[in-house]
């Protein structure tokens, strides 16, 4: 919140305190005011009067100040009430609602769930499965976790449970463990130079013609990356 202590004819003391918006009154009418002052018996400030009403809203200067954490904290509420809602709409609020442009890769970081597995190697042999989440303060908790013997497409029931749970939102596979596969079949430094072009293409564009690049060196190639959702 932008506001400021004044120490005009209000009289701001040791024993009298008042907290306003710190937008330019004439410009902006914000009625926002807190005032306080020193009880002496219960050795602390009581509030006398407050407008909570804040009709200012601080301009940004800079995106950077935006970071995924910022985004999820502001968007949680819309995104429980609306959990379809795509990175572009987000984008286009941000930029009404603050002024400032963020780009579309920390919009779709605010709204990430991941999905991973672990081997256990002990006593009790399988594999660990866990979907997380990251909080408006940057910490991550567990949404749902399973053990399995091992990671084949009956076990690895996550993937279709999102589906069921949340079927109107966006899914991005992890491309660390897509290439890990992909690699399994297509080796070479031939397949892997055009596979992490297409991984990075940030334009529809560009993502099309470098899938059609791959698609002239080998088809299986280019069937096997639009089979995983590429």
């Amino acid at each position: 919140m932008n506001v400021v202590m004044l120490k005009t004819h209000q009289k701001c003391d040791y024993v009298r305190i008042m907290v306003v918006c710190a937008s330019e009154p004439e410009k902006f009418q914000c009625p926002l005011v807190v005032r306080a002052s020193w009880m002496s018996t219960k050795r602390s400030f009581q509030i006398k009067k407050m407008v909570k009403q804040h009709t200012y809203v601080r301009n940004f200067r800079s995106a950077n100040l935006m970071d995924p954490t910022w985004i999820a904290t502001h968007f949680l509420k819309e995104m429980v009430r609306k959990p379809n809602m795509k990175c572009k709409e987000m984008q286009a609020i941000i930029q009404s609602r603050f002024h400032c442009k963020v780009s579309w890769s920390k919009c779709c970081r605010a709204k990430v769930i991941g999905l991973d597995g672990s081997f256990l190697k002990g006593q009790c042999k399988g594999e660990l499965l866990t979907a997380i989440r990251r909080d408006g303060n940057n910490h991550v908790y567990p949404i749902a976790w399973d053990v399995i013997e091992t990671a084949n497409k009956p076990n690895w029931n996550l993937l279709e449970a999102t589906k069921v749970v949340l079927p109107h939102v966006e899914h991005i596979q992890c491309v660390i463990n897509m290439y890990a596969n992909f690699r399994k079949v297509f080796n070479g430094t031939t397949f892997k130079n055009m596979f992490w072009t297409v991984s990075k293409s940030t334009i529809e564009g560009d993502f099309k013609l470098n899938m059609e690049n791959i698609r002239e060196v080998n088809h299986a190639a280019y069937d096997s990356l639009m089979e995983k959702g590429a």
